[in-house]
């Protein structure tokens, strides 16, 4: 196999399990508590779960655009909004790496 064929062929199958993790998404979830501008804890069947927003890097509190950052967060998603989640993975911390939508 050629090495333009087996590029091909790794490039399919990243996005054959990207498309398959999206389609593992959670049931439908609460939010209660924003932490920041790219983490949210939400409740899921009961457990409170703290999930990393995928492809999100906002500023940390203590840094310029934090608050401004957390407050967007908060607009978007306010306590006790239902939502649903696609989860991608666990980061460093055990935190739920996903999507989340309204």
């Amino acid at each position: 196999m050629s090495r333009r064929s087996l590029l091909i062929l790794a490039l399919c199958l990243l996005s054959y399990s990207s498309c398959a993790s999206r389609l593992s998404s959670v049931p439908p979830c609460r939010v209660v508590r924003i932490v920041d501008g790219d983490t949210l804890m939400i409740e899921i069947e009961g457990t409170v779960e703290r999930v990393r927003l995928r492809r999100v890097n906002a500023p940390e509190m203590d840094e310029p655009g934090g608050p401004e950052a957390k407050a967007a967060l908060q607009r978007q998603f306010p306590v006790g909004s239902a939502v649903h989640v696609t989860p991608y993975a666990r980061d460093v911390y055990g935190r739920l790496v996903a999507d989340v939508s309204p």
